[in-house]
């Protein structure tokens, strides 16, 4: 098989080694490779440059940058602002910024600007609206637009996939945003109190980093279909957050919806593992419908008070004080669950029937403070390596009405 000229300049788009050039070279006696290259195609050192006699422009692709003169740079790593990218006319900046005077209000984002590097309008306290147009900008950096406090309108464009760590953090009066299907990623923190931000849609969101809404006390709807796993803190304190609709979450963080007080309906259907205090002091949580989980974190629904029925049939774990003062819980149905923590249902002063399958292990104090509790169905579950029916009385101590089957 003979390879043309332009079939070569191909084939070296997929070198990565100097050494690869030269063979190359080396077997193509019909054409001299090297002195094909007007640019140069990987990194090149002061010694590796001179293997290139053609080159009229150099691309700079990472840190190595050799002595040369009389050529035109084409620079693809360095972050120029927008003002500065005309001042040298031999360099050509990949990635232009841009960073106006903070005391303007509204911003409009010039045409060629490409990037949203790290800080980029942090603390611009009087911005209200900033408008990006073009879709050349891929990325929202680090606190890009952290501590923006009176920011209430943005329009992302369509070119974004990811947005930073802490980019609207303490944008106090953003209210409503809309990300655009094609981001993917939200960085941890992102929205971290917005306090006043009531509505958010990411339809192609795949990934949300922690803390991402934490104190977003405002919030009210949550419709995110596409992520897979929710990060520790990150709806923490959205005491306002009504429902939760999040079909394909496999797996949920620590803390992730602690203390949203207004929570009343759980749907996630696809959920096999919930951290540790995930839904603490959600008081007005009625009903959960998790038929996938297996495991529970410690203190996962500890203070739930109105909590009334539990739709778990999976469980194989529930971990130490899981629902610690579910005062209103009556009723559980675990009838796969293997170990039962220390405490869980300590304080559930509504609950009258338990029925746990054989062979389940019980931790100290489970039941404890159970005032109401009558009727139990322990099989041959076991406590501390002995069978509870051994124990009877002495574990279930002051149990007056209890039948222990």
């Amino acid at each position: 098989m003979t390879l043309s000229q332009n079939e070569l300049l191909i084939v070296g788009k997929y070198f990565n080694d100097i050494y690869d050039f030269i063979n190359l070279s080396k077997t193509c006696k019909n054409y001299d490779i090297l002195n094909m290259y007007h640019f140069n195609p990987i990194s090149l050192s002061n010694s590796m440059i001179k293997l290139f006699p053609n080159i009229k422009t150099y691309h700079k692709y990472d840190s190595i940058f050799p002595h040369i003169f009389n050529l035109k740079v084409i620079d693809w790593i360095t972050p120029i602002e927008y003002k500065e990218r005309n001042k040298n006319k031999n360099i050509i900046y990949k990635h232009v910024y841009f960073k106006p005077d903070k005391q303007l209000k509204n911003i409009v984002i010039p045409d060629d600007i490409n990037i949203m590097i790290d800080e980029n309008f942090k603390d611009y306290t009087n911005l209200r609206s900033i408008n990006i147009y073009k879709n050349n900008v891929t990325k929202l950096g680090k606190c890009c637009f952290a501590n923006c406090e009176n920011l209430k309108e943005i329009n992302i464009p369509t070119s974004v996939t990811k947005i930073g760590n802490e980019c609207f953090k303490f944008c106090k009066n953003l209210k409503e945003i809309n990300i655009p299907t094609s981001v993917k990623e939200i960085g941890e923190g992102c929205f971290k109190y917005c306090y006043r931000l009531t509505n958010i849609n990411m339809t192609n969101v795949t990934k949300i980093g922690k803390e991402c809404f934490t104190c977003c006390e405002n919030l009210t709807n949550i419709n995110i279909m596409n992520v897979t796993e929710l990060g520790e803190k990150c709806f923490e304190n959205c005491d306002n957050l009504l429902k939760i609709n999040m079909t394909n979450v496999t797996k949920v963080g620590n803390c992730c919806f602690y203390n949203c007080t207004n929570l009343t309906n759980i749907n996630m259907t696809n959920v096999t593992e919930l951290g540790d205090k995930c839904f603490a002091w959600c008081s007005n949580l009625e009903y959960i419908n998790m038929t996938n989980i297996t495991e529970l974190g410690d203190n996962c629904f500890a203070w739930c008070s109105n909590l009334e029925y539990i739709n778990m049939t999976n469980v194989t774990k529930f971990g130490n004080y899981c629902f610690y003062n579910c005062t209103s819980l009556e009723e559980i149905n675990i009838m796969n669950v293997k170990e039962i923590g220390d405490g869980c249902f300590e304080g559930c002063n509504n609950l009258t029937d338990v029925n746990i399958p054989n062979y389940t292990k019980i931790g100290k104090e489970c039941f404890k403070y159970c005032d109401n509790l009558t009727n139990i169905n322990i099989g041959e579950s076991v406590f501390e390596g002995k069978n509870i029916k051994e124990i009877g009385e002495g574990y279930f101590k002051g149990y007056n009405k209890l039948n222990i089957f």
